[in-house]
């Protein structure tokens, strides 16, 4: 898929998070969905080592789970993620809760992450460009760089010229 970026913030809906959608929402194959999980720290993830280890749980969890990354930032405070689930099998909600627990597991600190996390499906081509815009755009709209392209936690499959590692490979 070739994906480009481009201004489609008019596309995202409003973000004010609904409630949780029924489990089989996350189980449904080929169907993209945006997450953002929070960690209760402030300013570590992006610490490079850690951002390391965070890129190589996603990427094993995403295997194990049958979970596709397409995209991914991560944010000194937060991670976005887009993903989809790859077969009748994967299941994006386990993949969330085995992410932290593995993630936290492998730092000493089971209760680094809040609860919950944040999602929305992308029901159209447009609302996936629109939200793999968001997600490459965050640091800049943070000020933690000037161009998308120069922040070195964030990757896209659509996207040449990301710095970060693609998880999807062992």
């Amino acid at each position: 898929m070739g994906r480009q970026s481009q201004n489609h913030t008019d596309a995202l809906p409003d973000r004010r998070h609904p409630h949780r959608l029924d489990a089989m929402s996350y189980r449904m194959p080929r169907e993209t969905v945006f997450v953002t999980i929070c960690s209760r720290w402030s300013e570590v993830l992006t610490q490079k080592s850690v951002a390391k280890q965070l890129i190589e749980v996603m990427g094993r969890m995403a295997r194990r789970h049958k979970i596709r990354i397409h995209a991914y930032c991560i944010m000194p405070d937060h991670v976005h993620v887009v993903v989809s689930v790859m077969d009748q099998d994967g299941d994006i909600q386990k993949w969330l809760r085995y992410t932290k627990r593995e993630f936290a597991r492998a730092l000493h600190n089971p209760g680094m992450w809040q609860r919950s996390y944040w999602d929305r499906h992308a029901r159209s081509e447009t609302e996936i460009d629109a939200t793999v815009d968001y997600v490459l755009k965050n640091p800049v709209r943070r000020g933690l760089c000037e161009s998308w392209r120069d922040w070195q936690y964030s990757w896209s499959e659509w996207h040449a010229g990301t710095f970060g590692m693609d998880p999807n490979v062992q």
